[in-house]
């Protein structure tokens, strides 16, 4: 079973809402705000309970996951690399946590999200980017004002916005999962540098789903990729405000 985590924090804050309007990979959260301007800091101190990076991990790597069109993520099992059609020109976004792509793919159900890859990075790659990454919202005890904020952000190379985690079930949680947004500068390196395997967990999301379809939860639970809590360096807590 999962460890269970205590939430301080409103659920229904203006982040909060503001993320589940505007979750949309091609929509992300930061890029409303940059157009429309003007938005005030939120004062929303994070706490470690609720914003903590839940993940599979080792002493090397860490699994992110990402969901693809069978254009593309057959090659990339096949090569163990993000080979074109992946596109390097453009911001792609990973996650720690399976349930959460469960609930973004809709267990793998969404168009052009049918096949899910249980990618392995090195941890060096994926510290190095949090250290560098830039909120998606403009976090009162993170940036001085948000004219700081979007320039830091116009200049990111490397997005982070937490939402909601999930359940079985894909009901909100009372604790935060990290989204990772890479840019199109890092993305190729991403792609053919960081990852060290590449597996098709999608034969696993259709057994969980079908146990959960079929009210058999624990049976699922037991199915589910192991996680812990992972431990954070200094300098991508000073960058995430942990």
């Amino acid at each position: 079973m999962m460890p269970r985590f205590v939430c301080r924090l409103p659920l229904e804050s203006p982040l909060a809402r503001w993320q589940t309007a505007f979750r949309q990979e091609r929509s992300p959260l930061s890029e409303i705000l940059l157009q429309k301007g003007g938005f005030p800091l939120i004062s929303q101190q994070m706490n470690p309970e609720t914003h903590e990076i839940r993940a599979t991990f080792d002493a090397q790597t860490i699994t992110v996951y990402q969901a693809f069109d069978p254009v593309i993520a057959t090659p990339a099992v096949k090569h163990q690399q993000l080979v074109p059609p992946f596109l390097y020109d453009r911001m792609t976004w990973i996650k720690p946590s399976f349930l959460w792509m469960m609930y973004r793919s809709d267990w793998a159900r969404s168009a052009g999200q049918t096949r899910i890859l249980g990618i392995q990075i090195l941890r060096s790659n994926w510290d190095a980017a949090l250290a560098e990454a830039v909120l998606s919202a403009p976090e009162s005890h993170v940036y001085p004002d948000a004219t700081a904020w979007r320039a830091a952000l116009t200049r990111s190379r490397v997005r982070v916005q937490w939402d909601p985690e999930r359940s079985l079930r894909i009901q909100k949680l009372p604790y935060r999962s990290i989204q990772v947004g890479i840019g199109s500068a890092l993305s190729e390196a991403y792609a053919t540098q960081w990852i060290t395997s590449i597996k098709d967990m999608t034969p696993l999301v259709h057994r969980i789903h079908s146990l959960v379809g079929a009210g058999n939860l624990d049976e699922a639970e037991a199915l589910l990729p192991k996680v812990e809590i992972y431990p954070a360096t200094e300098a991508m807590k000073l960058a995430l405000g942990m």
